[in-house]
């Protein structure tokens, strides 16, 4: 997905941490120091909330601040969720904990719950890697924004937990 990289050119290396609560990111070109890359709000973090509104999607700071106006659609700390069966006790626990909805899954959608949201008239059964995909993109964005035209991506690293297990591992790859 990141590999933008002009012919001969080696590009921008990047690295994101995609953290439960905020994600941030840093791009490296040539011999440069690593920069940190600002959100396109124009923080040092962007918040780890996605929100659903009747006619957008809301990523970050404009997540977070809507966040009490509209708690049934924002999600934050989905990550939690992240290849965790709907039946696992860490799912159980943090569903009482959350406005949005956490959902059984169908019986064709495999073992992991999903997040009930309408949107556009729609109800969307999201799952964690949804949002995950969501923060990813924004943050994307938020690099190409920060190199500027031209100027491709030669490699990325993204920081998976220590406490991730194979399974959420292998969903963040």
């Amino acid at each position: 997905v990141f590999r933008e990289s002009m012919a001969g050119e080696p590009g921008a290396v990047v690295g994101i941490d995609m953290g439960t609560n905020n994600c941030c990111g840093y791009a490296r070109l040539g011999d440069r120091p690593p920069e940190l890359v600002l959100s396109l709000c124009g923080g040092r973090l962007t918040p780890s909330a996605v929100a659903y509104t009747d006619t957008k999607v809301l990523v970050g700071e404009p997540a977070v601040q809507q966040q009490q106006s509209n708690p049934c659609r924002t999600f934050v700390e989905a990550k939690r969720l992240l290849g965790v069966p709907y039946s696992d006790q860490l799912a159980k626990t943090s569903r009482k904990h959350w406005a949005f909805g956490v959902l059984r899954p169908e019986p064709d959608e495999g073992p992991g719950p999903r997040l009930g949201v309408f949107h556009r008239g729609d109800l969307l059964r999201l799952t964690p890697q949804d949002l995950y995909t969501v923060l990813l993109a924004e943050m994307r964005r938020a690099i190409r924004e920060h190199l500027g035209p031209g100027v491709g991506v030669g490699a990325v690293v993204v920081t998976v937990p220590a406490h991730f297990g194979h399974p959420q591992r292998k969903l963040t790859i």
